[in-house]
């Protein structure tokens, strides 16, 4: 159950990650 809620996290703050990465790029073209 532990394991499962890090897993989550850790997706979650991917895609954050991700997403301002991807914002980054686009204000660059």
């Amino acid at each position: 159950m532990k394991k499962e809620g890090l897993d989550r996290t850790d997706k979650s703050k991917a895609v954050q990650d991700n997403s301002s990465f991807f914002i980054i790029i686009a204000s660059l073209f």
